[in-house]
């Protein structure tokens, strides 16, 4: 890594949830470039997994929690104890889960949610940016509460501010509320901001069109948090038994695609393969769905894994589906682990739609192989057609590592993304 970086004024980083890697896979290793002195972290305690250790990588700058003024890095990751507040919640879910009522529960709360975990971060960024004397807010993209809480006290402190959107905004998949604000605020918050930065070009275009040139946009392209990327990987010399991997979360935006993965493992039992699923936090369904297909495997696995998991690997499976309520994100998203997999040496499987930013760009570069019809059968029969002729797969590598140092080198993101913030925008 390149020397820290210093920004011509201190910066306040709204993030919704953090681990001590921020936001992966894209915000540390853009900070953690940055001179400590320069930034500080708003965040909240809630958003820390339970049992996170006090060794592990957290960034440099200061951290502010919004949830608990009195927490610092050490104490906001031990374990916490439970509180009147945490043990009714406990004691709510309980019962909810005995009545079957615990959908019901998560659809009743979610909305006020959103309310007060915008009014905490309002609370917690007033008292930061006189604190920490900040002269600029980053608020990073959520359901609301970070980006709203961003515009609020940008106004109320008349400080300049910037998004950083992993995301869509508006658009986007969220409880009722969180969508009903996003409507009404959007446009006024993104045209007050200096810059709004986007992970890719299909979301830069994606704003272009709704608001033209009221909005001042810029595109830093995702990076990894992991250095073992950088490295060269070992040759590609795939051989049976061939192994297909999937490593990340499962959610409603991948469920489909993935579904359709495992259902086309039903369609190769005749060969050497095995569909790999390492998901953390795996929903009930693909438990399910996984269970008694002996050529499917599901199971966990730490992120300091993934590099030797995903480089051990014939093919590795990027998933979005078709019918998710909300198509302007598979339209323009860049998963986070696609860009790990164009690091890793091992070729992509890209199971999305025709119109998803991801097989559009990896048809048009040859990164991998794309099947973008819902159809198991017809990814079954691609995989087929793959492994009786694996070599095709160099020339994928190939591409996907020339790709990766082009767009996803993390000096150069850094670098592009410390201008930004000093005010220098495309």
């Amino acid at each position: 890594m390149s020397r820290p970086w210093s920004l011509s004024r201190k910066v306040l980083v709204v993030a919704p949830f953090v681990t001590p890697k921020i936001v992966a896979p894209n915000l540390h290793p853009l900070l953690s470039r940055i001179d400590e002195e320069d930034y500080a972290i708003l965040t909240t305690v809630e958003g820390i997994p339970e049992g996170v250790a006090a060794g592990r990588p957290w960034l440099a700058g200061r951290y502010c929690f919004c949830d608990d003024p009195s927490a610092t890095r050490q104490t906001a990751a031990l374990p916490r104890r439970p509180t009147i507040s945490t043990g009714l919640r406990a004691g709510i879910v309980r019962v909810a889960t005995r009545l079957h009522a615990r959908r019901l529960l998560r659809r009743l709360a979610a909305p006020m949610l959103v309310f007060t975990r915008t009014a905490r971060f309002v609370r917690g960024g007033l008292r930061a940016v006189a604190q920490a004397r900040c002269e600029l807010l980053l608020g990073v993209s959520d359901n609301g509460p970070a980006i709203i809480a961003t515009y609020l006290v940008a106004r109320m402190t008349r400080t300049p501010y910037v998004y950083y959107l992993l995301d869509l905004y508006r658009g986007n998949r969220f409880p009722w509320s969180a969508r009903w604000l996003a409507r009404l605020l959007e446009r006024r918050m993104f045209t007050g901001a200096e810059c709004v930065v986007t992970s890719n070009a299909a979301t830069a275009q994606y704003y272009r069109t709704r608001y033209a040139d009221r909005v001042r946009l810029d595109v830093v392209h995702i990076v990894t948090a992991d250095d073992a990327y950088a490295s060269e990987p070992p040759a590609y010399d795939p051989r049976p038994p061939y192994v297909i991997s999937y490593t990340g979360a499962v959610y409603w935006a991948q469920w489909q695609a993935v579904a359709n993965g495992i259902r086309a493992m039903d369609l190769l039992r005749d060969l050497p393969v095995q569909l790999r699923i390492y998901c953390q936090f795996p929903p009930p369904e693909l438990t399910d769905m996984a269970a008694g297909r002996a050529n499917v495997w599901l199971g966990r696995a730490l992120s300091s894994e993934m590099p030797r998991i995903q480089r051990e690997a014939t093919l590795l499976l990027v998933a979005l589906g078709w019918r998710t309520g909300a198509p302007d994100i598979v339209a323009t998203a860049t998963p986070g682990k696609s860009v790990e997999y164009l690091a890793s040496g091992r070729p992509m499987l890209v199971h999305a739609p025709e119109y998803a930013y991801i097989s559009r760009h990896a048809k048009k570069h040859r990164l991998g192989l794309v099947v973008d019809e819902d159809d198991p059968a017809a990814l079954a029969r691609a995989v087929r057609a793959f492994l009786r002729a694996p070599e095709v797969g160099r020339e994928y590598v190939a591409n996907a590592r020339e790709m990766y140092r082009r767009r996803h080198d993390p000096d150069a993101a850094a670098e592009r993304f410390v201008s930004i913030l000093n005010g220098e925008h495309a």
